[in-house]
C-alpha cells in the first residue's frame, strides 16, 4: 500500500521496446469495480483505483 492508501501490486508484465520483448516485474495500481446506485437502482459500474471513490461518484453524477 502506498501512503495515500491506494493498492499497489507487483505483477509480471511484458515490456516491449523497438527491438526486444521481455517479462519484468513491475508495480501496478490495482483496480476495483465500483457500482453506483441512485434511488435504489443500479446506475453504472466502473473500474477505478481504490481511494477517493466519493469524489469520483460526485464528479460522475455532476457530469451526467
Amino acid at each position: 500500500m502506498t501512503k495515500d492508501n491506494r493498492a499497489v501490486i507487483v505483477e509480471n508484465i511484458v515490456k516491449i521496446t523497438q527491438d526486444q520483448t521481455e517479462i519484468v516485474r513491475d508495480y501496478v495500481i490495482e483496480e476495483m469495480p465500483l457500482t453506483v446506485f441512485l434511488n435504489g437502482q443500479e446506475l453504472v459500474t466502473m473500474l477505478c483505483s481504490p481511494g477517493d471513490e466519493y469524489y469520483l461518484v460526485l464528479g460522475f453524477l455532476s457530469l451526467e
